[in-house]
């Protein structure tokens, strides 16, 4: 699997749901092309020619998005490629709380975050990096993405264990990973 991937690509369709065959479509439609062109040009009134031709082609107009309606069409999207997962590691205050409980001793949260992604030389990280278009940042007050290498566990390992700001922003880490 290539370092750098693309994107999933999205593939674009337009369903339609008309019940009619297609012969019946088209008599239906001449029939009211064929209408409205009578209606229009047997028309005793003070309108010009252009006029009612232009009013034709306005109630033709409007025939031809009813039908549409009634066709219900569907404009529908397909994403194709490896889902995307990203993991976001939580470096505030809240994280220096001594209260995991890892192999038998206490331990802060940030640490056993570490611990958990990095175990078995990071054998988590490389599966979910092989399933998955694997994006990880840290989150605190700031979010700092880490750089999408083929092993991710030196860099979760590399991590300070020191917290930061006052508060984890979710939302914008989120958005940085998008």
């Amino acid at each position: 699997m290539p370092l750098a991937q693309a994107r999933p690509a999205t593939d674009w369709q337009l369903d339609i749901h008309w019940t009619w065959a297609p012969w019946v479509t088209t008599l239906v439609i001449a029939a009211l092309v064929l209408l409205v062109v009578w209606v229009y040009r047997t028309e005793i009134s003070p309108a010009g020619r252009w006029y009612r031709g232009f009013l034709g082609l306005l109630r033709l107009m409007s025939l031809g998005i009813v039908l549409l309606m009634l066709s219900e069409l569907v404009l529908s999207t397909t994403k194709r490629g490896e889902p995307r997962l990203a993991i976001l590691i939580d470096r505030s205050p809240s994280m220096a709380e001594d209260d995991v409980d890892l192999q038998g001793s206490r331990a802060n949260r940030l640490s056993a975050a570490k611990q958990f992604l990095t175990n078995d030389e990071g054998e988590l990280l490389r599966a979910l990096n092989e399933r998955y278009e694997l994006s990880m940042a840290t989150v605190a007050s700031e979010v700092d993405t880490l750089a999408n290498s083929r092993d991710m566990a030196v860099e979760v390992g590399a991590l300070s264990l020191a917290t930061e700001g006052d508060r984890t922003r979710l939302g914008d880490a989120l958005a940085s990973l998008a």
